[in-house]
């Protein structure tokens, strides 16, 4: 789906969907698996979601920081109108 929105796919480390868990997002096994397959401190992730309660959430429970698209919201560390918006945050 990426390539099909002009995102390059090598943006990203890992790409987990809900398919590999038994529980579906809120739940936090994915969220978990994230971090330990990055092998970052939480902190250090940026974690994308559309959803507030399915994805800002809890990826804040486990301390990752996180981006909302298409929407605002205090909940989020950062609000995002398009794709081409996270490229402001990443560094150059």
């Amino acid at each position: 789906m990426l390539p099909s929105l002009g995102i390059d796919v090598s943006f990203f480390t890992h790409i987990i969907s809900s398919g590999m868990f038994k529980k579906p997002k809120p739940a936090l096994d994915g969220f978990y698996k994230l971090v330990e397959l990055s092998k970052l401190p939480a902190n250090e992730i940026l974690y994308i979601g559309d959803s507030v309660g399915k994805d800002i959430l809890p990826a804040k429970q486990v301390g990752i920081k996180t981006g909302l698209m298409w929407k605002q919201s205090d909940e989020a560390d950062y609000s995002f109108g398009s794709f081409k918006d996270i490229l402001e945050i990443i560094p150059k």
